[in-house]
């Protein structure tokens, strides 16, 4: 009756093939901001635990599956690996783990950290380490792949690097409402300059975070997302009940 999707970009690659567009309703993904609110460096636990602290770190947290890409900030974080002040941190699990693993090792970067999925209790703390989180998608997964960990980023109120097409959601969210970089696939060297215009510009991201934070509370909340889906829920059983009443006459 309905085909829930999670981005424009999925709304627009299922309407080629859906029959009836107004089947289509969008409900971005959220995170539960009960759950996931900014923490201050200097009361991050989990600075102190794994020698961040004073760190400008960037931050990857989330699946590290097939539609992910990591080639070029791993390059950049060998490009970077005597810049002792910035750190790369990989938080999650998934098929791509093992490409960050060998990187680290072959590559001797001692600026690369590798943190198993965290416990939920914690996820306020591991996502607020980031001063800019990096988000990817390979080409051609716009459309299929919206990836949430985006609105972890927005509810901690970090900027976002997302490298990937400019089609997809999260890019658009990104250059719409100016809360960080979108840096195209396969560009090593333009990602290197952008987190370091981060690193040398700590008002930017604080001022991009601050933005992605509102956004989270007046856009991307637990609550209004959950009242759309209730929304949509409704409007169909009260169709059907409608409908049943009209046969039944």
């Amino acid at each position: 009756d309905k085909v829930i999707v999670i981005g424009r970009c999925m709304q627009e690659y299922l309407a080629k093939d859906i029959a009836g567009k107004n089947r289509l309703a969008l409900i971005p993904n959220w995170a539960d901001e009960d759950v996931i609110y900014p923490v201050a460096s200097n009361n991050n636990p989990m600075r102190h635990a794994f020698g961040l602290e004073g760190k400008f770190v960037v931050l990857y947290s989330g699946n590290m599956g097939v539609s992910h890409f990591f080639d070029d900030v791993l390059e950049v974080a060998r490009h970077l690996k005597h810049e002792d002040r910035i750190s790369f941190v990989f938080v999650g699990e998934g098929k791509r783990l093992k490409e960050v693993e060998d990187a680290k090792q072959v590559h001797e970067l001692k600026n690369v950290l590798v943190l198993p999925f965290q416990p939920i209790n914690n996820l306020k703390y591991s996502l607020s380490l980031g001063d800019v989180h990096y988000i990817s998608l390979r080409e051609g997964f716009e459309g299929l792949v919206v990836p949430s960990k985006a609105y972890g980023a927005l509810a901690v109120g970090r900027p976002i690097i997302y490298q990937g097409n400019e089609g997809g959601e999260i890019a658009r969210l990104i250059m719409e409402e100016g809360i960080g970089a979108v840096v195209p696939i396969g560009n090593p060297d333009r990602l290197t300059k952008v987190i370091v215009r981060y690193y040398n510009q700590p008002a930017l991201g604080k001022s991009q975070g601050e933005k992605a934070y509102q956004l989270s509370r007046n856009r991307y909340s637990k609550e209004q997302g959950a009242r759309r889906y209730a929304e949509i829920i409704g409007t169909v059983l009260s169709e059907k009940r409608m409908l049943r009443r009209n046969v039944c006459g």
